[in-house]
């Protein structure tokens, strides 16, 4: 699981004011993709980290550090 991404994203999103709806929509997937991201049970491809990064203002090598970190949690 990737907690730390999703609770990042959770909270840039929020700081935004933007719905998961909103995010889904402009990423073009489907809000429970989205969701998914957010509940850390999935991470979204490379584009779509650049297109977060882009809406919510915030850093992509952060988002791909968080990603990294998770995984190497889930490892041990």
């Amino acid at each position: 699981m990737y907690q730390a991404f999703g609770n990042y994203l959770r909270t840039a999103r929020r700081a935004k004011r933007l719905s998961q709806q909103e995010m889904a929509d402009r990423l073009g997937v489907h809000v429970t993709v989205y969701a998914q991201y957010e509940t850390g049970k999935a991470l979204p491809f490379l584009p779509e980290v650049w297109q977060i990064s882009r809406i919510l203002d915030i850093s992509a090598d952060e988002m791909v550090r968080l990603a990294a970190v998770d995984k190497l949690h889930t490892r041990s």
